[in-house]
């Protein structure tokens, strides 16, 4: 067991930013399972919920200057998580998923295609002919 366990938030982060990589394992275990339980709240599925976690915790270890003011880390990391999820729902929305819908057809006949070309090719001629006479 680390001796970093009985350590809060702040104490962790700050050991983390003085270069004690142990600290931030122990960091990420003290908030996984808060975030996890936020993620839930927020209607997500498991697996979306491990991604986002795992993703911000990468651009903490990478980015430590994201977090300016250490009083405020755990208010960051559930902002972080909500505005992931409402990015990852704005996505999604942007796609239209056949699958969603019940009994959804899209007929399509070569004929179809083939009488509108005909069709098409009737109207320009006429039209040309029609421009033709005075």
């Amino acid at each position: 067991m680390s001796t970093f366990e009985s350590y809060n938030e702040l104490d962790l982060w700050k050991l983390f930013l003085e270069g004690d990589k142990e600290a931030f394992s122990v960091f990420y275990r003290h908030n996984y399972r808060k975030l996890y339980s936020y993620g839930i709240s927020l209607g997500m599925d498991s697996e979306l919920i491990d991604d986002i976690i795992q993703e911000l915790f990468v651009k903490l270890y990478t980015r430590p200057q994201l977090i300016k003011d250490f009083s405020t880390i755990q208010a960051f990391l559930y902002a972080a998580v909500r505005n992931a999820f409402v990015n990852h729902e704005k996505q999604r929305k942007k796609y239209l998923y056949l699958d969603e819908f019940e009994n959804f057809e899209l007929p399509y006949f070569v004929e179809n295609t083939q009488i509108e070309d005909e069709e098409d090719s009737g109207w320009n001629r006429s039209s040309v002919l029609n421009l033709r006479q005075p």
